[in-house]
């Protein structure tokens, strides 16, 4: 009984998570529900549940139950100028999800890699709702907005509105924005590069992916969503994470598509 315990708590998490965990095997197993469609109902509920659902249960716990811990901000927050247009490339991670779903390959093997993207993206917001939890911050930064975003006027304004309807400013560090948003970017290029390569848009695409990366994560800054702290730990944790979660990936890639069911055994 002790050597068990000692094997499991010795467990390198890399290799956990170089397959999808056992509960993941029933909506492999539904994959060809409804001619295929069945599985993106499944996700869906997934990410309304272990992400959306994470996220915004703790960040209104915090904002109307919570107290506000060590603030992580610097001077240089408040010295960096608020860019009402970057609230595009803030608001584009909420493209990159059915982007995704619409972007994998419809082959198994396309099935296995959304899976393990939505196995990793739920552990990563659960992973950063302990932080969430035990370090609340308040990020008193929005009344650094011009005067006309802070009434919500204009195209740029009425987006600023609905994010400041939706999202309380008390889930600062890490940066989710900044780790979900690398992930889901991590398995598009795996894809684009290699079931999309040949097409005449799959480069193209590629630039623009990683392009508006940059800038969504320098729009956590200048959209006053976030402090810098928020950035630099997001960017360790993404980097972090993605190595975490890589070798599932890596595994997929070098099974043969007739044996790719054979990851859950």
């Amino acid at each position: 009984m002790k050597e068990g315990l000692e094997l499991q708590l010795c467990v390198n998490p890399r290799e956990l998570l170089a397959k999808p965990l056992p509960i993941m095997r029933h909506t492999w197993s539904r994959r060809g529900w409804l001619g295929g469609r069945w599985l993106y109902v499944e996700i869906f509920i997934w990410g309304l549940v272990g992400v959306a659902g994470i996220y915004f249960t703790i960040n209104h716990l915090i904002a109307n139950f919570g107290s506000y811990g060590w603030s992580p901000e610097i001077s240089l927050d408040s010295k960096i100028p608020p860019v009402a247009w970057m609230i595009i490339p803030y608001i584009s991670l909420y493209l990159l999800t059915p982007g995704a779903i619409f972007l994998h390959p419809s082959t198994d093997r396309g099935r296995m890699e959304l899976i393990l993207a939505l196995q990793g993206v739920v552990l990563l917001t659960a992973f950063h709702g302990i932080f969430f939890v035990l370090f609340p911050a308040d990020i008193a930064l929005r009344d650094q907005l011009p005067a006309e975003i802070l009434a919500y006027e204009g195209i740029f304004g009425r987006m600023f509105e609905i994010i400041h309807t939706i999202d309380n400013p008390t889930n600062a560090w890490p940066s989710l924005h900044v780790t979900l948003s690398y992930v889901l970017c991590r398995v598009i290029t795996i894809w684009l590069d290699r079931d999309y390569a040949e097409t005449s848009w799959g480069k193209p695409l590629k630039w623009i992916l990683w392009i508006n990366w940059v800038l969504l994560c320098a729009s956590i800054l200048t959209t006053k969503q976030h402090f810098m702290f928020d950035l630099i730990t997001g960017l360790t944790l993404a980097f972090s994470w993605w190595w975490l979660i890589e070798p599932g990936f890596s595994r997929v890639a070098s099974t043969h598509d007739s044996e790719i069911g054979s990851i859950f055994e």
